[in-house]
């Protein structure tokens, strides 16, 4: 807060980089860069901001980043396997913004991050926020900076809603602040350790599940969440 504060009067003559798309930076008297991350942007996208900033901080260690991000659509109900480009899906939503948070938000530069709005701006056109625009229901991005910015233990299952699988073994994707997570099935300690994808970001691997219905809790410290898995039968096989 300290250095947004110091550098809040310079802010409006911050200079606009084009940060992927110049060759150099131009000399100029304010040591800001404001960065705008168009709602258009896709994963693969973002590994040119990382090329571009990394030649920056080189060259320019002065300089400090202001970044505005304008996410992608989202809607609530929507899941998939894999985070297709602007699917609107829950899973596309996340790794979004799990993108957009390890390229910008974790530079010792970026003074101020200004990641789109916290809820939906109208319920059905604009589905860009954290949570719909009632605000009654939290999409999965919301957990993800829950994790980021809480002092105390804290988890939460992820895609909560998809829970109806046809495979014999899922994968149990969370947010936490803390790697000592324990995921118990049925009850039972799963013995599974979780695998650490990226900033606050876990999965367990290869979770058997019974016939029907599977009672999952994933736990650190005071911070539990569950969900019930149903595993129903492939219509492609009778096991």
């Amino acid at each position: 807060c300290k250095t947004v504060k110091t550098y809040a009067s310079n802010s409006l003559a911050a200079l606009s980089s084009g940060i992927f798309l110049s060759d150099g930076i131009i000399d100029a008297v304010p040591d800001i860069l404001s960065v705008s991350v168009a709602a258009g942007t896709g994963l693969i996208d973002f590994s040119r901001y990382e090329t571009r900033l990394r030649e920056i901080q080189e060259t320019h260690p002065e300089f400090h980043l202001a970044v505005t991000a304008f996410g992608p659509e989202c809607l609530i109900d929507r899941h998939s396997s894999t985070a297709l480009h602007n699917d609107c899906s829950q899973e596309y939503f996340s790794a979004w913004h799990e993108r957009f948070w390890n390229t910008f938000c974790s530079e010792k530069n970026v003074i101020g991050v200004f990641a789109g709005a916290l809820s939906d701006r109208t319920p059905k056109t604009d589905r860009t926020g954290l949570t719909t625009f009632d605000r009654e229901e939290k999409k999965d991005a919301f957990w993800f900076y829950k994790a980021q910015y809480s002092a105390s233990d804290f988890v939460k299952l992820c895609s909560a809603g998809q829970t109806s699988v046809t495979t014999k073994t899922t994968d149990i994707k969370c947010y936490s602040n803390s790697s000592r997570l324990t995921l118990t099935l049925n009850n039972r300690d799963s013995g599974i350790a979780c695998e650490k994808l990226s900033d606050c970001v876990y999965i367990f691997r290869g979770i058997k599940l019974r016939r029907k219905n599977n009672y999952i809790v994933v736990s650190t410290g005071q911070s539990t969440d569950s969900e019930a898995v149903f595993r129903s039968r492939s219509k492609l096989t009778k096991k």
